[in-house]
């Protein structure tokens, strides 16, 4: 009887203990939220601006050209042959007046230049040049005495012009030639001599010179191994300021990148 009932007070006991625990409201601790990098907030889309990729891309070629301008072979020379026909030559000196322009026979000339290209772009360049040049002809041709009279005479003409110009032209790559127009001022040291007493005479003149050809079968300067100019041809007029020799060309020669 006793042990039954303490068996029931240690039931009563053990339940109330139970209820008194679970009655208690124990608040959870908040819990620190754990951001997710995937959520984080990403910076705003860069917006395309027409205009500035225009000049961007304006900017690129600039530059590009100016790399294969660079890179361009600047300098060459040329060896070249021409034919003169004389429209007037009155050369004077003390005594006698000789104008070889009475011989219709041409003088064949040979001409040596280097040049420089300074500017090259969208095909169009522009190239100061040097040239110098030696003719040589003999023929008989009348002199006019200061003193009254024709004297006919066989005349050796020594011609050698030094010429300064430039020439701008544009170039074809498709084809690999171009098209040119060269322009200069010339000095020119110009001998006469004969069998005449007093016929012999030795001056320097200057004068001016215009002409228009161009070069065929041109390698590409930007070539390192690129080496032939191309083939020349033009046609022009060479005039003093004074006295002198006046006279229409044609020249044709080769041009060789240096």
């Amino acid at each position: 009887m006793i042990s039954s009932f303490r068996s029931r007070l240690i039931a009563v006991v053990l339940l109330g203990s139970t209820m008194l625990f679970t009655g208690f409201d124990v608040e959870a601790k908040p819990k620190k939220k754990v951001e997710n990098k995937s959520t984080l907030a990403t910076p705003p889309a860069i917006e395309a601006d027409e205009k500035s990729f225009a000049e961007i891309f304006r900017n690129n070629i600039e530059i590009s050209q100016t790399k294969i301008a660079d890179a361009r072979k600047p300098y060459d020379m040329e060896f070249s042959a021409l034919t003169h026909v004389l429209s007037s030559s009155e050369l004077i000196n003390d005594y006698y007046i000789v104008d070889l322009a009475a011989d219709p026979a041409p003088i064949s000339m040979v001409r040596f230049g280097v040049s420089a290209e300074v500017f090259n772009r969208a095909n169009f360049f522009i190239a100061p040049t040097g040239t110098l040049a030696y003719a040589f002809r003999e023929g008989s041709v009348n002199a006019l005495a200061k003193r009254g009279g024709y004297y006919r005479d066989v005349i050796r003409l020594q011609w050698a012009p030094l010429q300064a110009g430039t020439r701008i032209g544009y170039r074809f790559p498709q084809w690999s030639s171009s098209v040119q127009l060269k322009a200069g001022l010339s000095y020119e040291w110009i001998s006469l001599s004969g069998n005449l007493d007093g016929i012999n005479q030795s001056s320097w003149l200057s004068g001016y010179q215009f002409s228009l050809g161009g070069t065929f079968f041109e390698s590409d300067r930007r070539d390192p191994n690129s080496w032939f100019g191309g083939l020349t041809l033009s046609a022009g007029t060479t005039n003093p300021f004074a006295t002198g020799l006046t006279a229409s060309f044609l020249e044709a020669g080769i041009r060789i990148f240096l």
